[in-house]
């Protein structure tokens, strides 16, 4: 792709398990640019795991460890492809931000998929639920994941690129991305 029809940043935006992790270093490669993953650069500079992190800090105070970290990659990062975390969009000032100094592609998936694509993962504090007395832990589950849906739908829909992946493996995914970017900017030339 010539440089001139490149986004500066891409950020890759969805619910945690969607792709972003995994399709974005491959997205990286087909562009020929750097992968950042901005969960894996808060565990670094504040030295813990996501989950200890919001045990640590809450979680306000995560989100703006997570906010400051967007705004240091928008202001110094030249070119890139970056995953944000999966409520970084709940914040209108992160959702400005990266909508004006990027492409931002979300990353959209089905709620049953994301379950699936969860299961074992324990290093997501959001997901932490405790069935009621009439659900099982797959409901509880399931249900909180689409609470967190809705309640970032306004944020996750803001962004300038869609892609389901629910049928998609990452290998597809990277170049379907690859191709939409590509037919994005050589739609808006001249």
């Amino acid at each position: 792709m010539a440089e001139r029809l490149r986004p500066r940043l891409i950020y890759l935006i969805g619910f945690s398990g969607s792709g972003k992790s995994t399709v974005g270093p491959l997205l990286a490669e087909l562009l020929g640019c750097p992968f950042i993953d901005v969960d894996l650069l808060l565990e670094k500079r504040m030295r813990g795991t996501i989950p200890e992190l919001f045990q640590r800090y809450s979680e306000r105070r995560f989100r703006q460890e997570e906010s400051r970290m967007i705004r240091e990659l928008a202001a110094g990062q030249k070119r890139a492809v970056i995953a944000l975390g999966g409520g970084a969009v709940v914040s209108e000032a992160n959702r400005t931000l990266t909508q004006e100094s990027g492409l931002v592609i979300y990353l959209s998936c089905e709620a049953g998929v994301l379950y699936r694509r969860l299961y074992h993962a324990d290093n997501r504090p959001m997901l932490r639920v405790t069935p009621s007395p009439n659900e099982t832990n797959r409901q509880a589950r399931l249900r909180r994941i689409r609470e967190l849906l809705a309640a970032r739908k306004q944020g996750y829909e803001s962004a300038h690129l869609r892609l389901a992946t629910s049928k998609l493996t990452p290998t597809m995914a990277a170049h379907r991305l690859y191709s939409m970017i590509v037919r994005k900017y050589a739609d808006n030339r001249g």
